[in-house]
């Protein structure tokens, strides 16, 4: 029991960024990225995180719009990286993605061992891809928590999606088609540009 007690604060800190720098910003996000705040439970005899409610893209980006570790972006897929994917950065969406970064690894759910409520994995998708992507800077998982035969490939500089969150939308040709809003699975590239920027400049 001891061990499952380590493991759950282990999964908890991994999702609200334990051992960040305080600051103003920091501690709005802390409590939006919160397990609580968007509706997690957690299993007592796997530890595996689930979601009670779902927060779809828009709603997100207008949730998280004032953070400054939420990152909004479009990308272009590359190559799969374990459950994760190499991401080309195309453009930042929101101005606050981190200077001089190109390309980059992304992690969504599909780690195998451990469910942590992304609702995305990166494999769906086709090489070429554009994505709409929503995403917070990767952590390294506590030294010594992780099971016998399994291994954690997330480290700083990579980034992930977020928990309980649509966190990506696909871009072809002129539509965006994904979870953008309840019962809105497909919009016009124009119309969702005008949303994201009322959402972004709120």
């Amino acid at each position: 029991m001891k061990i499952k007690i380590i493991f759950a604060f282990c999964i908890l800190c991994i999702l609200t960024g334990c051992g960040k720098q305080i600051n103003n910003t920091f501690i709005e996000c802390f409590h939006l990225t919160s397990p609580q705040s968007v509706g997690v439970s957690m299993d007592s005899q796997s530890m595996s995180l689930s979601c009670e409610i779902e927060i779809f893209f828009m709603e997100a980006v207008s949730k998280f719009s004032k953070c400054s570790d939420v990152y909004l972006i479009k990308g272009k897929a590359l190559d799969v990286y374990e459950y994760g994917r190499n991401i080309e950065l195309v453009e930042d969406l929101k101005g606050n993605f981190p200077k001089n970064v190109k390309t980059f690894v992304a992690w969504g759910g599909g780690m195998g061992f451990i469910s942590l409520g992304r609702m995305e994995n990166l494999t769906w998708y086709d090489k070429g891809d554009i994505l709409i992507m929503l995403l917070i800077p990767a952590y390294e998982w506590p030294a010594g928590s992780i099971p016998s035969g399994f291994k954690w490939f997330e480290k700083p500089g990579d980034f992930t999606t977020l928990t309980c969150v649509r966190s990506i939308v696909k871009l072809t040709g002129n539509r965006v088609t994904g979870r953008i809003l309840p019962n809105v699975d497909t919009m016009p590239w124009g119309n969702f540009q005008r949303r994201l920027n009322n959402k972004l400049n709120k």
